[in-house]
């Protein structure tokens, strides 16, 4: 099915996202519970993930054990696609540790990690009663500390929060870093393009500063893009992405950036699913994506599986 070429430019608002949904993780000690308080007394639709969703279980099976030690402590997967299929509220906050995050990690718009340093993780350990453990009895401390200079023990691909500051910061620099769609950057498709802005951007995103040169981009869409969308802000471009084709049932998803402004909003994320919406109406039946292994967790949430891919540098 040859897909059609696209007119005037038009604004989107991409599809709609419904509820945002949250991970706030850490090793004990670092305050997950604190901050479901906090987050529950200012308002916010809260899941304690160690009250609600929390069972001892195999790690690699997920059947459920009659005990278990700290390698046990698992999520009830099922609950927690429920959970986020809810559309009852604006956000939800899924506030705990588990060990098979990795299972369901890719549903969350974003991921949150508390980090204290370790004299103040050792002195929150000191502090808390044994009956807040599960089953009663603490983790080896030797561990504890092991996790804490390794990371091994908590997503890798998290936003890091200073848990070191007083709570009502900890929950503030949270909620800053949580999109509010009502102020959000306004998307529009096949925008008149303007070179100098647009490198701009990109020099910017790639930390190039002035001295990148001015990329003819309105003569290179023009010639081989699908499509192409970009984030605004006034007349500002702060976001872009565009697809070329192969003139049939293929696409390609190119040079994606957000202003490092306006990163960890949202707008990136809806500047792709506003270019999948795009490349579907245009009858395309594929739209592939190369990237970084930092971006892995990105364009899951964005509906890509992963593939097995090459390429060729033919320039050095």
């Amino acid at each position: 099915m040859r897909a059609a070429r696209f007119g005037a430019p038009h604004f989107t608002r991409a599809a709609a996202m419904g509820t945002r949904n949250y991970l706030v993780e850490g090793l004990s000690g670092t305050g997950k519970t604190t901050v479901a308080d906090e987050l529950t007394r200012r308002g916010h639709q809260v899941v304690h993930g160690d009250r609600e969703l929390a069972y001892q279980g195999d790690p690699v099976t997920g059947e459920p054990t009659e005990g278990g030690r700290h390698e046990n402590h698992l999520w009830d997967v099922d609950k927690v696609r429920a959970l986020v299929a809810d559309r009852s509220e604006p956000a939800t906050f899924f506030c705990g540790g588990s060990r098979n995050f990795p299972t369901f990690i890719d549903l969350f718009d974003e991921v949150f990690v508390l980090e204290v340093d370790l004299a103040t993780l050792n002195r929150r350990l000191d502090e808390r009663p044994d009956d807040e453990w599960g089953g009663g009895k603490p983790t080896e401390r030797e561990r504890i500390v092991r996790w804490h200079l390794t990371g091994e023990d908590v997503p890798n691909s998290g936003v890091s929060i200073d848990a070191t500051a007083p709570i009502e910061q900890v929950v503030d620099e949270i909620l800053r870093r949580c999109p509010d769609d009502t102020e959000s950057a306004r998307l529009v498709v096949r925008f008149d393009v303007d070179d100098d802005a647009l490198s701009r951007l990109h020099a910017r995103a790639f930390g190039q500063g002035g001295s990148a040169p001015v990329v003819p981009w309105a003569s290179r869409l023009s010639r081989h893009a699908l499509t192409w969308v970009g984030a605004f802000e006034g007349d500002r471009p702060v976001g872009f992405v565009h697809a070329c084709w192969d003139g049939g049932a293929h696409a390609f998803l190119l040079d994606a950036v957000v202003d490092p402004d306006r990163q960890r909003r949202g707008i990136g994320r809806r500047l792709v699913e506003a270019l999948v919406d795009e490349v579907r109406s245009a009858g395309c039946e594929w739209l592939h994506v190369d990237h970084e292994p930092h971006l892995e967790h990105f364009y899951r949430q964005c509906g890509f599986a992963p593939t097995s891919a090459g390429v060729l540098r033919l320039q050095p």
